[in-house]
C-alpha cells in the first residue's frame, strides 16, 4: 500500500514522543516565522453598509414625509 502509518497518543509524552518520531520521519525546514500584514480593512465594507443604512432610512423617513 502506501506505507503510511497511524499514531496514538494516550497522554503528553506519548504525544511528545509522536511528534519526535514525526520529525525524524519528516523533518520541515522552517524559513522562519511567518508575518502577516496588519492592515485592516474592514473600514470600506462598514462604511459603504452604513451609507447604504442611512440612504435606506432616508428613503423611508422622505417617503413618509410625501
Amino acid at each position: 500500500m502506501t506505507g503510511g502509518r497511524a499514531f496514538r497518543a494516550r497522554d503528553a509524552a506519548g504525544l511528545a514522543g509522536i511528534y519526535a518520531e514525526i520529525d525524524r520521519i519528516e523533518p520541515v525546514e522552517s524559513e522562519g516565522e511567518a508575518v502577516r500584514p496588519r492592515l485592516e480593512r474592514y473600514h470600506w465594507p462598514l462604511a459603504m453598509a452604513l451609507a447604504a443604512w442611512l440612504l435606506a432610512v432616508a428613503a423611508a423617513w422622505w417617503r413618509e414625509a410625501r
